[in-house]
């Protein structure tokens, strides 16, 4: 596993400890919806990304997970398509996840609007880390077009 994809796990898995709450069941488990794309145009990503994912929440669980928090991550694959993408997200929200963890500028685009509604944070992998802006050069990224969703403390 790249320093990269283990630092954008930490960073993802970091920001939803920050983020617990109300969402959690009672048997302390926290729901995190992870959307690959173990199929389709960008597979490559998909069938590594998603496995270092899932091996490195095994880890945060076997040492007590989040303060005390295990995680439960479920994944769907969504082919780099934006229809199965806007599927996963609903059932996410059923099965109560706090995070949907989304991959691919299209995917992100058409749900944005909904993550937003539905007071879901987003989270997705950033595989190249932001250049670096000197005093002449323009900025050529923008802040994040994800929502933030709601902040909530383990109680």
């Amino acid at each position: 596993m790249s320093k990269r994809v283990r630092l954008g796990i930490s960073f993802s898995l970091g920001l939803m400890g920050l983020m617990l709450g109300p969402a959690i069941a009672q048997d302390k488990e926290v729901v995190i919806g992870l959307q690959c794309d173990r199929t389709g145009a960008t597979q490559i990503v998909g069938t590594t990304l998603c496995p270092a994912y899932h091996d490195y929440v095994a880890l945060v669980n076997s040492k007590g997970g989040l303060e005390g928090y295990k995680i439960k991550v479920i994944e769907i694959d969504n082919e780099y398509k934006v229809p199965p993408a806007m599927e996963s997200h609903e059932r996410f929200k059923m099965e109560g996840a706090i995070i949907d963890g989304v991959y691919g500028t299209p995917q992100i685009a058409a749900l944005n609007k909904k993550l937003e509604e539905d007071k879901i944070s987003a989270h997705r992998p950033a595989l190249a880390p932001p250049r670096r802006q000197t005093a002449r050069s323009t900025p050529t990224r923008s802040p994040s077009p994800l929502p933030t969703g709601r902040r909530v403390q383990l109680r």
